[in-house]
């Protein structure tokens, strides 16, 4: 059972490490000085090296409701802005859900390209126009 896990990891890994380089708005890496062992990666804004993300990476079959649910209660306190991507690795498909002051946004959102590059370049704007 332990190896099915890894394999149900691995390809979640796969799938978000894929969909967040398509994207274009960010680059990913594992190799980043003191990254955060919860971290799975460490993302980084293309157009402001400076501007950084956490990005955990959680392999489920539950629906949107249950993520909810079962998820939300166990956000951690981390200094980066999360990603938090929750995938369905038979549908390589799923959702995620941006960290703001370490407190979860709004609903899940689907793992779509515009939406995703929306979400962070929200966020972006939000936080450089609420900290001037």
């Amino acid at each position: 059972m332990k190896n099915n896990q890894n394999i149900q990891g691995w390809r979640a890994d796969q799938i978000v490490k894929l969909f967040v380089l398509n994207s274009g708005v960010l680059s990913i890496t594992e190799n980043y000085p003191d990254i955060d062992d919860r971290l799975d990666y460490i993302g980084i804004y293309r157009e402001n090296p400076q501007i950084k993300f956490g990005i955990v990476i959680k392999a489920t079959k539950y629906s949107q409701s249950e993520i909810d649910r079962k998820y939300t209660s166990t956000q951690e306190d981390m200094e980066l802005p999360v990603i938090y991507f929750f995938i369905d690795y038979d549908k390589e498909a799923g959702v995620f859900r941006l960290t703001k002051n370490r407190t979860y946004t709004g609903t899940l959102i689907p793992m779509e390209k515009e939406k995703f590059k929306f979400e962070i370049n929200k966020y972006i704007n939000d936080y450089y126009s609420n900290s001037q």
